[in-house]
């Protein structure tokens, strides 16, 4: 239903940007990747600025990048460009190392973990 409110949104050759964190770390933190009967909820701190650590309950549906991506194409819209990138600008993860210029990162055994990825998708003339 999102992609097709953007969808109406845009005006044929319109462009939609999409940044958001990867689903690949929420496997790692133990949340559901394919869709599920029930959300994924827990009782934590978010990541958000000016949170004076106080405890919220977070509800979340897993949506993996197939859905997602699907989801736009359906609505009439041309993905041009898909990335998956291993920064994040946000400390949100346990376990996250500050680089200097990029961001930060988290591994896995050695290896860089994709934390956000990027869509662009632009409306058919």
């Amino acid at each position: 239903m999102l992609a097709q409110t953007i969808a109406g949104a845009l005006r044929p050759g319109g462009e939609f940007h999409l940044v958001e964190f990867h689903p690949f770390n929420d496997l790692l933190c133990g949340y559901g990747y394919f869709p599920q009967t029930q959300p994924d909820i827990e009782d934590e701190v978010t990541y958000t600025e000016n949170h004076n650590d106080q405890i919220e309950t977070v509800v979340t549906w897993p949506h993996p990048i197939s859905e997602v991506i699907s989801a736009l194409i359906n609505a009439g819209l041309s993905i041009e460009a898909f990335n998956e990138h291993p920064y994040s600008p946000y400390n949100c993860v346990e376990g996250l190392e500050f680089v200097a210029g990029k961001g930060y990162q988290l591994k896995h055994q050695g290896h860089l973990i994709p934390l956000i990825y990027s869509i662009k998708a632009i409306k058919v003339v």
